[in-house]
């Protein structure tokens, strides 16, 4: 599903002279946490004015003359183009991110958009955000006040379509299903639907909401789903590493060092916490000295 990120003023503007025309560090910050492990697509000038590729991220740049080599940038000619990479890519997160040309393209694509009304007016702006926005309810805001670190007074937006909006009622009301499920195996309460942050997790979610699968089964379905694919994703590596598709259970885990111990005779145990990088659940175990 394909969202949006800007930031405008109040005319709308969003830049000037191919640059931001404003500095204002926390919504940079919220720009790159929303958009991490992400796709996201841009125009030539967007691209140039960011001067590199953004890291952490898969880059389609959509340009008719731009070559640039590198390996997380994709040069697309076309929106045709655009589409067919994404396909790559089923339940990856992808972003709009500018520019005018850019937003106006994929106008009906986007579902969601995140939204920086930055509170002031920027003189002789050259370009603007022409989207139409009536189809869009807010679902959250938040607002941020002027300081060292921002020159201007902002509100960020959440705002959507009807189609994501309900993608996320399901997904909340699956999840608030799975409440009780969740705290059992993995000790986390109010498991949002945020909080599945690799692409088989969403990819679950995705499909179910796709089966248009009622609740009660669909609670089955990811249960079995989610346990099968854990078991089969979760590697012990032999350098301490554990990587995994979806957040591995600490029991399966243990599991999984028990065969090891009777292959290799060791005793071996968990060290420290999970955690979420690159796309893949990720943690590290270590041999006990006898």
């Amino acid at each position: 599903m394909i969202k949006g990120i800007v930031a405008y003023d109040n005319n709308r503007a969003i830049g000037k002279n191919n640059e931001l025309p404003w500095k204002l560090k926390d919504d940079l910050k919220h720009f790159k946490n929303v958009t991490k492990n992400s796709i996201v697509i841009m125009g030539r000038k967007t691209y140039e004015s960011i001067g590199k590729p953004l890291s952490g991220r898969i880059n389609i740049v959509l340009s008719k003359t731009l070559n640039v080599k590198h390996l997380d940038v994709l040069i697309c000619r076309n929106k045709s183009e655009v589409l067919d990479k994404l396909s790559d890519y089923p339940y990856k997160d992808v972003f709009v991110i500018g520019g005018q040309q850019i937003y106006d393209l994929f106008e009906d694509e986007i579902q969601m958009m995140y939204v920086t009304e930055v509170k002031c007016d920027i003189k002789e702006p050259d370009a603007f955000f022409d989207i139409n926005l009536d189809k869009y309810k807010i679902i959250d805001d938040k607002m941020y006040l002027r300081n060292e670190e921002n020159e201007h007074r902002f509100v960020i937006y959440e705002i959507a379509k009807q189609k994501y909006i309900d993608y996320i009622n399901f997904c909340d009301e699956l999840i608030d299903s799975l409440d009780s499920w969740f705290y059992n195996h993995f000790f986390i309460k109010n498991y949002h639907p945020n909080s599945l942050s690799s692409d088989t997790e969403r990819m679950l979610l995705s499909t179910f909401y796709k089966e248009k699968m009622p609740i009660p089964e669909a609670v089955i379905s990811f249960q079995n789903a989610f346990m099968i694919t854990m078991q089969k994703s979760l590697v012990l590596g032999d350098d301490g590493t554990i990587t995994c598709d979806v957040r591995p259970s600490e029991f399966i885990i243990y599991q999984k060092l028990m065969e090891k111990e009777k292959e290799t005779g060791e005793k071996y145990k968990l060290d420290g916490e999970i955690w979420f990088e690159d796309g893949r659940w990720k943690g590290e175990y270590e041999k006990i000295d006898r």
